[in-house]
């Protein structure tokens, strides 16, 4: 696997289904590594934080899962969801899976591939990575994008890896509007050793899905940028992308900002500004970024 494509973590979202759902999922980029985005803790829904917790509402519970026994797929698409995120209700990852099974069984697409996620994770039922990929292909078949994201996603983590499938469910993802999908997309395009290397389409599908404030596209604009990869060097405009994507993804973002300050890709290294940019990543739960801020304390 070349280094372009050797970063690979990331966040997942549940969705609660109207009938076609969103993904959401992110990486650490710099202009040395361009990661992978992926899936991996349920968020009820690809939005803003809320301006204050919510406390779990039984009443919510009862009355969705009474509409899910009564055959309301979407009820049971959203209950399971509700269940994994422990936001509106107690989290509850046992009680979820049979409702996601139920709602995936009366045809709700995003039940499908929110049940996969569980599998993918061992949350509330035995991990099955095999079981989650027909989950994600059920739905993906259906246009839901952000589940040929996370097929895409779990194949490209494959031993019997193909890069052309894993582009292709990446692809699909990205025209069906997912700029996650558009981000994993990108890294492919972006890597020398692909056989359909492409900076040009490389550059200008992280430049739209930074214009859509997806953190890890703007990363990898800014990657590209201050390397010169598909454009002039722009060392500038790449630092301007980098603090885009530390406030857009304070996780990944700050820690691609921080690594780049550190590394000397934007210039002279400037280690103070990579400290703060790192310390920001860290507190957001980037295990990189701490384990980098104890290597640049130790070697002072």
């Amino acid at each position: 696997m070349s280094s372009r494509r050797a970063v690979a973590l990331g966040v997942v979202a549940l969705l609660p289904g109207l009938g076609c759902a969103a993904h959401v999922n992110a990486t650490p980029l710099s202009s040395a590594s361009t990661p992978v985005v992926d899936l991996a803790a349920p968020h009820n829904a690809p939005a803003a934080a809320p301006a204050a917790a919510q406390q779990p509402d039984p009443n919510l519970a009862d009355g969705l899962e009474r509409a899910c026994t009564l055959g309301v797929a979407r009820a049971c698409n959203e209950l399971g969801v509700d269940l994994m995120d422990g936001d509106l209700v107690a989290r509850d990852d046992e009680r979820a899976v049979p409702v996601l099974q139920r709602g995936c069984l009366l045809k709700n697409l995003p039940a499908c591939m929110n049940l996969g996620f569980a599998l993918a994770e061992g949350r509330g039922i035995a991990k099955d990575e095999a079981s989650a990929r027909q989950h994600y292909e059920l739905a993906c078949t259906g246009n839901v994008a952000p589940a040929c994201n996370a097929l895409g996603r779990s194949l490209d983590d494959s031993a019997q890896r193909d890069d052309d499938v894993v582009l292709g469910y990446y692809d699909k993802a990205c025209l069906l509007g997912d700029k996650n999908g558009c981000v994993n997309a990108a890294h492919y395009y972006g890597d020398p050793s692909f056989a359909h290397h492409d900076e040009s389409k490389a550059l200008r599908l992280y430049t739209e899905s930074c214009d859509a404030d997806n953190g890890v596209g703007c990363a990898g604009e800014a990657s590209m940028l201050a390397a010169g990869e598909g454009v002039p060097a722009d060392v500038s405009g790449a630092t301007r992308l980098y603090q885009k994507a530390c406030k857009l993804n304070p996780s990944w973002g700050c820690y691609a900002y921080g690594l780049a300050l550190a590394d000397g890709s934007l210039g002279e290294r400037d280690l103070d500004l990579a400290s703060k940019a790192l310390t920001t990543s860290c507190k957001a739960k980037q295990e990189r970024a701490c384990n980098l801020l104890e290597e640049m304390s130790a070697s002072e």
